[in-house]
């Protein structure tokens, strides 16, 4: 005996809606270009670590992260806060190292080191000529100089440190401002399968470092900040 209510299949009306939520996010993509950092050859790692977590831990799932922390950087006077989650931490480190390793490779004193959040695409979604199974929704950019200047005077060492640290006190600011500013392109999280695993794992969406090549472009605004250094303090 039927009733006469219509009862819509959960399962199909789901799957309809993750789809859509898909479509949704798949046309939007977000670059974000970070101020350039003139920074001395050893200051490089514990810099990009700050920028990296801070960007991670501000696009982390909360719920997830139960134990954050505040840490120093090891070279300026500066604080960030980081996820405990062990395999964020070596994800970071390792981008880092290649990073660095590439500069020396191509024995420049630029590069630009891009980290990426992702969603694993899964087998609905890929062509028989797909060469990527990720789809990076949103990428950073930080433009890097690296000067390891000769003999200065302690007086121009001083206000070289306070200019490199002021740069990176002005790329974390610009970070937090833009965070919040879009977040229309950031995906559900019942992307698919793949992508919950590694949510699940690292509390946060998967993301990878990366080295860029040089646009020359941006060093022209390498130039101009280091000419007219923010006054940050």
């Amino acid at each position: 005996t039927t009733t006469g209510i219509h009862v819509p299949d959960q399962g199909a009306e789901g799957r309809r809606r993750r789809k859509e939520e898909r479509r949704g996010f798949n046309m939007n993509r977000e670059e974000v270009l970070l101020p350039p950092i003139h920074l001395k050859r050893f200051q490089t790692g514990p810099a990009l670590r700050c920028i990296f977590h801070t960007i991670v831990f501000n696009r982390s799932l909360h719920g997830k992260m139960l134990k954050p922390r505040d840490v120093d950087c090891d070279v300026f006077d500066v604080s960030y806060a980081m996820s405990d989650n062990k395999h964020v931490a070596q994800l970071i480190t390792e981008g880092i190292r290649g990073f660095l390793k590439r500069m020396e490779e191509f024995k420049t004193d630029k590069g630009e080191a891009c980290i990426s959040f992702y969603t694993a695409k899964d087998w609905s979604f890929k062509s028989l000529f797909a060469q990527d199974d990720k789809f990076h929704w949103e990428k950073w950019i930080i433009p890097i100089k690296i000067e390891d200047p000769k003999c200065l005077k302690d007086s121009e060492n001083d206000e070289k440190q306070t200019q490199r640290q002021n740069m990176l006190r002005e790329c974390l600011f610009q970070i937090i401002a833009k965070l919040n500013e879009k977040t229309k392109h950031i995906p559900p999280l019942s992307s698919n399968e793949a992508t919950k695993k590694l949510t699940d794992k690292l509390g946060c969406f998967p993301f990878e470092i990366s080295y860029l090549k040089s646009d020359k472009s941006r060093w022209g605004q390498v130039k101009r900040t280091l000419q007219n250094p923010p006054s940050l303090m």
